[in-house]
């Protein structure tokens, strides 16, 4: 289901993703719309200055005209450096001006105003030193002075509609800009209200849900389930909870079961006790008393190792399997199981097939005898008779034992769970509370060995345990005494 759900790595990358884009484009139309407004400041202050200069070259042009009358008529020797100063003002003037004009149409205008005043004041001053009438020079002069002054007041015309147009695209441009910002606020606001209500969605809504699942579950509601919603994450873990739920629906049926089942099976043994009971109490002879003192022994033992079962579940549940690990002869032990169960199974052939040489193993002897008890046992109580064979083999750091039977075999179906909890075979024929096979995978993994199965139904099982030679991980921590080894 995972690829058809968002995750909340996506949901993040599509919101940043978003707001980057947003800003983004934000960022070039206001670098955008800054350059315009630069660009048509620097325009604006260059025309303005450039028309401002223009202006002042005709003045000058028009005050020099007049000063060099008034000394042709005047005489006056003081007009003379006046005139030239105005002259002087006027060329500066005409210098100054191409740092403020633009190309093109602008730059051509301004050098033919520039060559008109300078041809107009050379004529000026020729004239004025070989012609003696004042209106002939006024007349030779005039037409160059005019034209100089009509550039003039061309080049300032041209500098307004420039600046005109300068302002025309700084109106534009803040429109523009108005505009976008006004579209680019309503984006963003339609975007943050459209990413609330997908994440409110997508994690609030299912996390709300959620809670409220594990609240009511852990109030004792178990049939309770979250609905699977929302982004990937929350869906898996809302999946996880379903099936934690499920299991621990499982686990609280396998219990009620369970102690159906150990009710059952305690009952039995305790109801022939109290009738044995009864019933010694009334035999009179010594024999008949024996009798059945034996067979209430046996039922004791039935109900001490049913007792011992849930006993050791409940210490291996716990994490506190405790093992008290010593060498010990394993070849020893076995042939001394084999006479065991061979006198009280006469039904079995019970063979055991060991090495001449002693078996020197190191772990706990007690729980080492309880893990081939419960097997030779469940051999003996799962086939009708026929060989039940041991065999202990040597290996580089390890010893392997298998306990074979010919019996009814297990199905395939079976052999998945037989090493779980509770799992009960054939109740008829071995009663019990299903936690021999467990207790026994527990035991052999906490001394770090491992247990296997070979079965097929009809042609009998084979149960095989190895433990390590040298004992349980970190034995070197545990040779003198006791210790709790976790079990997982």
């Amino acid at each position: 289901m995972r690829s058809h759900r968002t995750g909340l790595r996506g949901l993040f990358v599509l919101c940043a993703t978003i707001l980057l884009l947003v800003t983004f484009v934000s960022l070039l139309v206001l670098l955008g719309t800054a350059s315009v407004f630069q660009r048509s400041m620097e325009t604006v202050s260059r025309d303005t200055r450039s028309a401002a200069i223009a202006h002042e070259m005709e003045v000058a042009a028009l005050l020099y005209q007049r000063l060099a009358n008034l000394y042709r008529v005047s005489g006056n020797a003081g007009l003379i450096e006046e005139k030239a100063h105005v002259a002087a003002r006027l060329a500066a003037l005409s210098e100054q001006a191409q740092y403020y004009v633009g190309p093109g149409q602008e730059r051509a205008l301004l050098d033919r105003v520039s060559s008109d005043l300078a041809h107009y004041l050379q004529v000026r001053d020729r004239l004025d030193s070989s012609v003696d009438d004042l209106e002939d020079v006024i007349r030779q002069t005039g037409p160059v002075l005019t034209a100089a002054l009509d550039g003039l007041e061309s080049l300032r015309a041209l500098n307004d509609l420039q600046v005109e147009a300068a302002h025309r695209d700084m109106r534009r441009a803040q429109r523009l800009s108005s505009v976008f910002g006004s579209v680019a606020a309503l984006l963003l606001i339609s975007g943050i209200a459209a990413l609330a209500l997908l994440i409110r969605r997508l994690l609030f809504l299912p996390l709300v849900d959620l809670f409220q699942a594990m609240a009511a579950f852990r109030s004792g509601n178990l049939a309770i389930r979250g609905r699977v919603g929302g982004a990937r994450e929350l869906a898996e873990l809302t999946d996880m909870f379903n099936d934690m739920a499920d299991s621990v629906a499982r686990q609280r049926q396998a219990q009620l079961a369970f102690l159906a089942g150990v009710a059952h099976d305690l009952k039995n043994p305790l109801a022939t006790l109290k009738n044995g009971l009864y019933l010694m109490a009334l035999d009179e002879s010594a024999d008949g008393r024996n009798r059945k003192r034996s067979g209430l022994d046996h039922e004791i033992d039935q109900l001490s190792r049913m007792v011992d079962d849930v006993m050791d579940a409940a210490r291996i549940e716990a994490g506190a399997l405790e093992l008290r690990c010593q060498p010990f002869d394993l070849r020893k032990l076995i042939q001394d199981l084999t006479q065991s169960y061979a006198a009280l199974a006469p039904g079995h052939r019970i063979v055991s097939h060991l090495p001449a040489n002693q078996l020197t193993l190191l772990a706990d002897p007690l729980r080492v005898e309880q893990v081939l008890r419960n097997l030779i046992s469940n051999a003996i109580k799962y086939s009708s008779g026929g060989e039940i064979s041991i065999r202990a083999v040597t290996r580089a750091d390890s010893i392997r034992v298998s306990v074979s039977d010919r019996g009814a075999g297990i199905s395939q179906d079976e052999l998945g769970d037989i090493f779980l909890p509770f799992r009960r075979r054939r109740l008829n024929v071995a009663p019990g509370v299903g936690l021999g096979l467990s207790v026994v995978k527990r035991i052999v993994e906490a001394h770090g060995g491992r247990v296997e199965v070979e079965s097929k139904s009809g042609a009998g099982s084979t149960f095989a345990v190895t433990f390590p030679l040298h004992g349980p991980p970190r034995q070197d921590q545990a040779h003198a005494g006791q210790r709790a080894l976790p079990v997982h």
